[in-house]
């Protein structure tokens, strides 16, 4: 389960995972099963037993908000070769690693290598 203070563009597919310094790479890929937007009472409600967080950082997070969204995530799986920032610039020109989301066309997904969730040449 992911937690987001905004609503992304899309409510299922593919999620590709980055990861920040000392790493800068592309490690893994998900599959965006579900996404919820709830008054912050339920959703704390839905996710309390699976969010990985107390109701005090969860009340923190949104703080100033009256709802918040859930990612219900699925099959999550380490790319067979992980796709170093270098690399990443050089394929997606402008490439910068996001605060949040970034979105990728299939066709770009395919240039770097990935075929579907998971897999990497």
């Amino acid at each position: 389960m992911e937690l987001r203070r905004r609503q992304p563009r899309t409510d299922n597919g593919r999620a590709l995972i980055y990861a920040t310094a000392p790493q800068m790479e592309l490690v893994a890929t998900f599959q965006v099963e579900r996404v919820t937007r709830l008054p912050l009472n339920l959703l704390w409600q839905s996710v309390r037993d699976v969010a990985g967080i107390s109701r005090r950082e969860f009340d923190a997070y949104y703080q100033g908000l009256d709802a918040g969204v859930s990612i219900q995530i699925a099959n999550v799986n380490e790319l067979v070769r992980p796709i170093s920032l270098k690399e990443l610039r050089e394929t997606w020109p402008g490439f910068q690693p996001p605060q949040g989301f970034l979105y990728i066309e299939d066709a770009l997904a395919a240039k770097l290598g990935i075929r579907q969730i998971g897999l990497a040449a």
